[in-house]
């Protein structure tokens, strides 16, 4: 008995050996197929994924590298597709993804190591949550962003739940100093896209705060301040006495501080930042409010101000704080005309 299940073993694992090369013989056949045309690809030029026919191609041929030890492996993907990419079909992300999954857990079997695929992997991950999110899909979107976080995703019902359980997924290690940034961005956007606006200020506001406390994520902190103003401006009417309250207690830490609302008191703590000197007068009440621009325009200029501070490079924050200094300053010297 022994013998023979010694003899099913050994035929069990000479059937695997024999499955595996052909494999990645078959492979080795497509990829000597799909050169040609890949070649002719113009992937590094396009602002996204190829075609899924042209996908199909690339997929087999990283499957092949991966089960042949080769370090290239990785299906093409445009450098700077997250924050440029204009391709709104989440589909071809999503099955880049599916290939780039099992890829991972190859990696694991054969070296026990996925480390060259990690952050590839939360790159489609997170390329795939925007585009969810940009199409509405939030319950794809909120699913994706599980599959990016490290923590356990928990089912929970309603506005709150949904909320607490994007609180709870985070990052850690050499992809989250990476990726953090992006996914904590990006929950707020899926939380604003869900109709949950406040909740969603909320947490960006919070995120503003960490990123240009910590001094390493300039851009993140820019972009996140930019998107917070975008927000502001889309629920201003609401916004708008809050905002008073932030110009009233800014600069002066009283208990009425704690008492702010939690967006109130990020944006409190935005403003008292120290600012980079950039040879521009910082913006403040005695130069706006006095002339006429009113106390809620001055914070979202000064949040403006501080975008451009933390990263002087993105035009895009100094085109709005250029908006911004134009409209009221129209405004101001038409007041000053009509008083005159």
């Amino acid at each position: 008995e022994v013998k023979t299940l010694g003899g099913r073993r050994d035929n069990s694992l000479r059937l695997v050996c024999v499955c595996y090369s052909t494999l990645v013989r078959y492979l080795k056949q497509t990829g000597r197929i799909c050169l040609g045309p890949l070649r002719l690809s113009t992937l590094t030029l396009s602002d996204g994924l190829p075609t899924l026919a042209t996908l199909q191609l690339h997929c087999c041929s990283a499957l092949e590298n991966t089960l042949s030890g080769q370090e290239d492996c990785l299906i093409p993907l445009y450098s700077e597709a997250l924050s440029t990419c204009k391709q709104q079909d989440v589909q071809p992300w999503l099955h880049t993804l599916r290939y780039t999954i099992y890829q991972r857990q190859l990696l694991l079997r054969l070296k026990g190591s996925s480390a060259p695929l990690d952050g590839h992997l939360m790159e489609l991950c997170l390329t795939a949550v925007k585009f969810a999110r940009k199409q509405g899909n939030i319950a794809l979107a909120t699913r994706l962003l599980g599959q990016c976080s490290e923590g356990e995703e928990e089912e929970e019902g309603g506005e709150e739940g949904l909320s607490r359980a994007f609180r709870r997924l985070s990052l850690a290690g050499v992809v989250g100093e990476k990726w953090g940034p992006e996914l904590q961005i990006e929950k707020a956007k899926v939380l604003c896209t869900a109709g949950q606006s406040m909740a969603a200020m909320e947490m960006l506001s919070s995120c503003a705060l960490s990123f240009c406390r910590s001094g390493k994520c300039e851009r993140a902190a820019c972009r996140s301040v930019l998107t917070l103003c975008k927000w502001l401006l889309a629920d201003w009417k609401d916004m708008t006495p809050q905002l008073k309250q932030v110009v009233k207690r800014s600069g002066v830490m009283t208990p009425g501080v704690a008492a702010l609302p939690p967006i109130s008191q990020n944006i409190t703590a935005l403003l008292e930042l120290p600012l980079e000197d950039q040879g521009m007068p910082r913006i403040t009440a005695e130069t706006t409010v006095s002339v006429g621009v009113g106390e809620p325009d001055l914070v979202l200029g000064q949040l403006y101000q501080l975008s451009t501070s933390q990263a002087p490079e993105v035009a895009k924050s100094w085109a709005a704080l250029a908006s911004w200094a134009y409209r009221w300053g129209r405004k101001v010297v038409d007041n000053a005309r009509y008083i005159f």
